[in-house]
């Protein structure tokens, strides 16, 4: 099997993707719930190609409740490849 580029780079855009417009919309309690949702339609999906993907979301919230940035914790491991990605994605 060949390094899996492909896979990780659509994981991590569309991750940064789902972070950045859910953070720009949202407060921080649907914005948790939301990302949470994303995060297991994503597990699902990859474990049916027979991999583990994980994502985690922390994100920082301003005085008034909006998202001001998160950081996004990426693994993906599809037997032969382990892949660890930190990110922070910024709303502004």
């Amino acid at each position: 099997m060949s390094f899996p580029k492909n896979d990780l780079r659509d994981i991590s855009s569309s991750t940064t993707d789902e972070v950045y417009v859910l953070g720009m919309t949202q407060n921080s309690t649907v914005f948790n719930a939301s990302v949470l949702q994303y995060a297991t339609d994503l597990q699902s999906l990859y474990m049916e190609k027979g991999c583990l993907v994980n994502v985690n979301v922390m994100p920082i919230v301003g005085n008034n409740g909006t998202i001001k940035n998160a950081t996004v914790l990426i693994y993906y491991n599809d037997g032969e490849t382990s892949y660890d990605e930190n990110t922070t994605v910024y709303m502004i």
